[in-house]
């Protein structure tokens, strides 16, 4: 039931700004884990509530904190996959959650990237079309402008060739690269307004 406080975690939202973190509550949760061989049900719990609870930039914060604070400078969220386990639900989704706090736009220009896997002839772009559609759709015009770059950025290849190639003659391939192409116009625009 702390999972799903919504109430908690607006305030949580509206408090820890990017300049309104309490570090020393984030070096306390990274004592913690740090200090923690083996986790229980409830150390499994205290992490789903540091992570559910929280916004994006005090798990953030707490993410660099461990990544400079454990000996092998392991990232939080393979910290997450070894404590929780490799099948464990819970542990992926706060894996997730993690990932996506360090770098919203890294994640989805990742999870493009999934979605269209394997060469044009046997993509898994029908399959996952829908998904598709939802985040690029989604982030429309103002978050994917920024996904684009990212993902032009990781793959060395821009994202309106990479869904065209991916896509071939899917009916969803023009709708796709029409949203791309006039997110870039759309940033273009807002550029010059400022």
């Amino acid at each position: 039931e702390l999972l799903t406080d919504t109430d908690r975690r607006a305030q949580n939202d509206a408090r820890e700004t990017l300049d309104n973190i309490d570090m020393q509550q984030v070096q306390e949760y990274v004592d913690w884990m740090v200090s923690t061989k083996k986790f229980k049900p409830k150390d499994k719990q205290r992490m789903a509530e540091l992570l559910s609870l929280h916004s994006h930039h005090f798990v953030n914060a707490v993410a660099n904190k461990y990544r400079l604070c454990n000996k092998t400078q392991q990232e939080l969220f393979a910290y997450i996959e070894e404590k929780f386990g490799a099948t464990s639900t819970a542990g992926q989704f706060l894996s997730l959650r993690v990932r996506y706090a360090r770098n919203p736009n890294g994640y989805f220009a990742d999870k493009i990237k999934q979605l269209t896997a394997g060469p044009p002839e046997n993509t898994n772009f029908r399959v996952n079309s829908a998904e598709l559609v939802n985040i690029i759709a989604a982030h429309y015009p103002v978050g994917l402008r920024e996904i684009q770059l990212q993902f032009d950025n990781e793959n060395y290849n821009d994202l309106h060739h990479w869904i065209k190639q991916k896509g071939g003659k899917h009916n969803a391939v023009y709708f796709l690269l029409k949203l791309i192409d006039n997110s870039a116009r759309w940033a273009e625009k807002e550029a010059t307004m400022h």
